[in-house]
């Protein structure tokens, strides 16, 4: 009986680990300009001192880190799982902009079979701490939301979507329905008698937000479709036929730091984040309207000094006027097919780019907009400000 328990756990924690490898390389294909160092959209290096590697050696250092996860898929090795989330991190410490959710989840779930020796006690913990990040994802996605800027941003477009736009503020305070019921999914799925529900829920909520960003109705973020189903994949391998109390599965893990770190990761260090002192999107708050969002703004007089492509990304900004405006959540998305990192100390680290263009410097204005009781609030600042 034990052996077959085992066989059960080895199998998922092998089959788990080959999706993981699977959706990166399907995100590395659909965002293949995020990962190449030659492009248009400026590299945002999240280490100043960290030289940049140029053409090819990004691209083999990509290929590296698949090739290696490849290997590890069949070939439980510690040293070749090193190597490859070695290869991986310094790969993301090339640029800011390719810490998305996605690939932050992933990594923090391939951490854990780095502990993997072969023996059947060992996966057991690799499945319990799994298990820990997926139901963390949706607790903390869920606790995200839990703002009125999700009502007025993602809920609106949803509910505008659905055909109902002219009736929004009659069904406004039913948006919370949503993150509540993503909180609710990943605590079902901790609880035994509850995660049959946790799982058919899942199914609902990754089902529709695939119809929802699909061609059908937004067309948006292709890159998060494999995200979504590897999620739907992850909840049923990790919690399917799985009887286990995993409250009490968390003293198993505090042992063995490679297993207890990815959970203090997702379950404590976006709580940080509500004070200001974690990231957004390593607090996994997705799709909740509470990063603000980044522009820059250019007198008419100085249009002509910058790239003829930014002409794709003007944006209009009721109350401003005088010149022209770039989005640049709209230029990541169309460059790099993935939505800017959105922190200040990122838009700081591009906004450089445009300090060095001549451009005179009162008539060139970086702003960050934000939220706060459904008012519209702007900071400001100048190339003089960087220096």
């Amino acid at each position: 009986m034990i052996t077959k328990i085992h066989q059960v756990v080895n199998l998922k924690t092998q089959l788990v680990k080959a999706l993981i490898v699977l959706a990166f390389i399907t995100g590395f294909l659909l965002s293949p300009q995020l990962w190449i160092n030659g492009r248009f959209f400026p590299v945002i290096k999240p280490i100043e001192s960290l030289p940049i590697l140029s053409a090819p050696f990004d691209l083999i250092l990509l290929l590296l880190f698949i090739g290696l996860s490849v290997v590890w898929i069949f070939y439980e090795h510690r040293g070749i799982g090193i190597a490859a989330i070695v290869s991986l991190l310094l790969i993301l410490a090339q640029d800011q902009m390719r810490w998305q959710p996605w690939v932050y989840l992933y990594l923090l779930m391939l951490v854990p079979y780095l502990t993997q020796s072969g023996s059947g006690d060992n996966k057991t913990l690799v499945l319990i701490c799994l298990q820990l990040i997926v139901a963390g994802v949706y607790i903390w996605s869920g606790i995200q939301k839990l703002n009125s800027n999700f009502l007025d941003g993602t809920f609106a477009l949803i509910f505008k979507a659905s055909g109902g736009g002219l009736k929004f503020e009659s069904w406004r305070m039913a948006g919370y329905g949503i993150p509540l019921l993503e909180f609710s999914t990943g605590l079902a799925l901790l609880i035994p008698k509850l995660r049959k529900i946790g799982i058919f829920t899942a199914l609902i909520i990754h089902t529709v937000i695939l119809f929802y960003l699909s061609p059908i109705v937004l067309n948006h973020n292709s890159i998060v479709y494999p995200w979504n189903v590897a999620m739907l994949c992850f909840v049923f391998l990790l919690f399917w036929g799985v009887k286990d109390n995993l409250y009490a599965s968390i003293l198993d893990i505090r042992s063995n730091v490679l297993i207890l770190l990815p959970v203090i990761l997702v379950w404590i260090f976006p709580v940080l984040n509500l004070f200001g002192y974690w990231d957004h999107y390593l607090s996994f708050s997705l799709y909740s309207n509470k990063p603000s969002r980044f522009y820059v703004a250019i007198e008419e007089s100085e249009i002509h000094k910058i790239d003829e492509r930014f002409t794709n990304y003007f944006a209009n900004l009721p109350g401003l006027q005088g010149g022209q405006i770039i989005e640049i959540e709209t230029w990541a998305y169309s460059e790099l097919n993935v939505p800017f990192y959105p922190e200040m100390r990122a838009f700081k680290k591009l906004s450089v780019n445009f300090c060095d263009l001549n451009i005179d410097a009162d008539k060139l204005v970086f702003l960050e907009l934000f939220y706060i009781d459904r008012k519209r609030h702007f900071n400001s600042f100048t190339c003089s400000d960087l220096k």
